[in-house]
């Protein structure tokens, strides 16, 4: 913890007072020294809510002062060929508060205007959660879920719940799978159709409930084993939906996804979507207070963040209330 001067709001940004921010898996790649994109030292923090202290010169002012507000955190330069189809989330000089720019991890934050959503009538610790929700809402987008659609999420971690919710929303049927009897437990109660522990359950009781495969699978988890599993028991004509990250290059059953003729998709934070999160948000407020743990004070940051890395167990998604 230390001092810092307070930001300068220039234009087209915003002056914001922190009111909560959540502690994400690749906050503790950061703070383990382990992001191989964060610049260092940083204030950390992208997963944010605050209101609105004061406005810089041309904004256009579509909230009053006062107002509460979650951020979508990206930055984007807006002509490179991503952004030019409006796929700004893998802008090629894509910027992220708290991994490229100064986050939340503090008592105030200079962010541009238009990447304020609306979030009054949520609390605040709640409506961090759309970050995640988001990254949930793009990865259900490219994998085209539908009604029709048996969904394995692979990973009951933060991401994997929220894929959960987001399958939910649209009707699909969903079975999660995790190692970790309490996030099975947890995605239970979230809804899930049903659970599959890959360390005790035989891959047949997936084939089983989907009546010979699922025709879609969102991997959270990017791991050897989760996605050879994912692939066995992903119909021909399937999707398979990358959103998890890992620094190894892992293999695929190529001959498999050739002979299914399998979709592998990759999936990041959301273009466009964030918006449709907040609302997934407001659908769902009691599932995501399930999902968050909260503790007040910006001084119980460090003892949260060590916390939340040594009980993943214990702990879905860790929200710091400022």
């Amino acid at each position: 913890m230390t001092e810092i001067e307070e930001p300068e709001v220039g234009p087209g940004q915003v002056l914001l007072q922190v009111s909560a921010v959540g502690i994400c898996g690749s906050d503790h790649h950061i703070y383990l020294g382990h992001h191989p994109y964060a610049r260092l030292p940083m204030v950390q923090g992208h997963e944010f809510c605050g209101r609105i202290l004061r406005y810089g010169p041309d904004c256009q002012v579509k909230l009053p002062e006062g107002s509460q507000v979650v951020i979508e955190p990206l930055l984007r330069c807006g002509t490179c060929y991503a952004c030019r189809q409006g796929r700004y989330n893998c802008c090629e000089s894509l910027a992220i508060f708290g991994v490229h720019r100064p986050g939340a991890f503090q008592e105030r934050v200079v962010v541009p205007e238009y990447l304020m959503h609306a979030s009054d009538g949520l609390e605040a610790a709640v409506a961090t959660f759309a970050e995640p929700l988001s990254i949930a809402v793009q990865a259900v987008r490219r994998g085209r879920i539908q009604a029709e659609d048996i969904v394995l999420v692979l990973g009951a971690g933060p991401i994997g719940l929220a894929t959960l919710l987001a399958c939910k929303d649209l009707g699909a049927r969903v079975i999660v799978s995790d190692v970790m009897p309490s996030r099975l437990e947890k995605a239970t109660a979230l809804g899930a159709d049903q659970v599959f522990n890959p360390e005790r359950d035989d891959p047949r009781v997936i084939r089983e409930y989907s009546e010979g495969g699922v025709t879609a699978v969102i991997d959270a988890v990017a791991v050897e084993p989760a996605i050879k599993l994912g692939i066995e028991v992903l119909r021909a004509a399937g999707r398979y939906v990358l959103i998890g990250m890992s620094g190894k290059d892992l293999p695929i059953p190529i001959s498999t996804v050739v002979a299914k003729e399998i979709d592998i998709i990759g999936s990041r934070n959301s273009s466009n979507l964030f918006a449709d999160a907040v609302a997934l948000l407001r659908r769902n407020v009691g599932k995501v207070e399930q999902i968050i743990s909260v503790s007040n004070g910006l001084d119980t940051l460090p003892a949260m963040m060590d916390y939340s890395i040594e009980h993943p167990q214990k702990v879905e998604k860790m929200v710091v209330v400022l």
